[in-house]
């Protein structure tokens, strides 16, 4: 009787050990998962091209961009064609733009968010141009829905232009 008894309690350690080998395998499955999907999205966010599946992956990455070039939050707006528009959350009412392109795998960004910076020394500069000319007159810059070059900056001065 007494092997008996031992034979089922090595059986039910047996079974207890294979489950805890299939738990661990599922747990580390799941980790596995976890991590390819947080992986993605840093690659995403970095602007790597084979990870940006979806438009809101373009849109996360034009504001990690946008962010980190001008230490601001912006908060995307939508995707259209090869742009994507978004707006600094201070000033919800500007409409940036930020291209994208791919290239070798990577994805760059282009934006106009410094025609919006300097719009008013702009227009001051461009009235002081026109004054001979015009006289007295008002004068209005709008940054189009083009980027311009990776030159500019906020810090870029219309001496430069």
């Amino acid at each position: 009787m007494r092997g008996l008894f031992d034979w089922r309690d090595r059986m039910e350690k047996r079974k207890i050990s294979q489950n805890e080998e299939a738990i661990r395998g599922i747990l580390i499955i799941i980790a596995f998962i976890v991590g390819l999907v947080f992986l993605r999205d840093i690659l995403a966010k970095r602007g790597v091209r084979i990870t940006m599946l979806t438009e809101l992956d373009y849109i996360n990455a034009a504001e990690y961009y946008m962010q980190k070039k001008y230490g601001e939050k912006f908060e995307g707006e939508y995707v259209y064609e090869d742009s994507v528009y978004v707006h600094p959350k201070s000033k919800p009412e500007w409409h940036v733009v930020v291209d994208f392109e791919s290239e070798g795998g990577l994805t760059s960004f282009h934006d106009n968010y410094v025609g919006y910076l300097k719009k008013e020394e702009l227009e001051k500069y461009i009235y002081e141009l026109v004054k001979p000319i015009y006289g007295e007159c008002k004068v209005y810059i709008h940054p189009y829905g083009f980027a311009l070059d990776d030159s500019w900056n906020k810090r870029y001065r219309h001496e430069n232009i």
